[in-house]
């Protein structure tokens, strides 16, 4: 559904991903929600020009997984995306924008929980 949203680099890379999970067995009777970390909406201090055509954007989720319907994982990640210019079908994709990897490494967010707690 959204690799109109995704340069074929990108998807390629995360396709390759998925399926050397799929082969570990990493995603047997496994489910994932992300999310927007509520309140990080869009502001322009989020986007950074790198390039023509190019910008750094910081989206900030939150990520549950479940295993056989066991919370696994519940934490709160900032990913730096290298969102470009990409020529597609309007229709498809209206603001001939897409995401482009990342720049730089996930950075782990500490959640209103963990901070309680120290």
């Amino acid at each position: 559904r959204l690799q109109s949203y995704m340069t074929p680099q990108f998807l390629a890379t995360r396709e390759e991903d998925l399926a050397e999970r799929r082969e570990r067995g990493e995603l047997e009777d496994r489910s994932r929600y992300v999310r927007e970390v509520p309140g990080t909406h869009f502001t322009p201090e989020r986007v950074e020009p790198i390039g023509e055509g190019a910008w750094r954007v910081v989206l900030d989720v939150e990520i549950e997984e479940h295993i056989d319907g066991e919370l696994v994982k519940d934490i709160q990640v900032r990913y730096p995306l290298r969102v470009v210019r990409f020529e597609v079908d309007p229709e498809r994709n209206p603001w001939g924008l897409a995401l482009d990897g990342f720049v730089g490494e996930p950075e782990r967010l500490a959640t209103q929980r963990e901070e309680a707690a120290e």
